[in-house]
């Protein structure tokens, strides 16, 4: 019977762009995304962000296109992805999103091609199961 291991758990992660202003330089790094906390609250330092886009009234209004990816240093079968989002505030910011998949060679593929743009829904950890081998996600 297979075991459930968090594969990406003190990966490589990165991302399209950091916070940027009005954030520190530390908030919303990538890595945090695979330091193994869960509870979701951004002043506990542990959320990942890509840049927000910021106007002129430092209000964060996201970035165009922005992704997020972990390597998970070899290729696997990869049989469920959980995803968890913020617990504090802002869950909607994880909207319209696709998972790809990509092995050590070929190109990116849909994890789940049912499921399309997605807005992330309340369910924490939002768990999607598929069946794809993988080294980035």
């Amino acid at each position: 019977e297979a075991q459930s291991v968090n594969l990406a758990f003190g990966k490589n992660a990165t991302q399209s762009a950091d916070m940027g202003r009005p954030f520190a330089a530390a908030d919303g790094l990538a890595f945090k995304a695979v330091d193994g906390a869960t509870d979701g609250s951004w002043n506990n330092g542990s959320v990942t962000s890509t840049a927000c886009g910021v106007d002129a009234t430092n209000e964060c209004r996201g970035s165009t296109n922005p992704w997020w990816q972990v390597d998970l240093g070899g290729e696997f079968i990869v049989e469920r992805l959980q995803i968890w989002n913020r617990t504090d505030c802002c869950s909607d910011r994880l909207d319209n999103y696709r998972i790809w998949v990509k092995g050590n060679i070929g190109n990116w593929e849909e994890y789940d091609t049912r499921l399309g743009a997605q807005r992330f829904s309340q369910q924490n950890p939002l768990t999607i199961n598929g069946r794809k081998s993988a080294r980035f996600v």
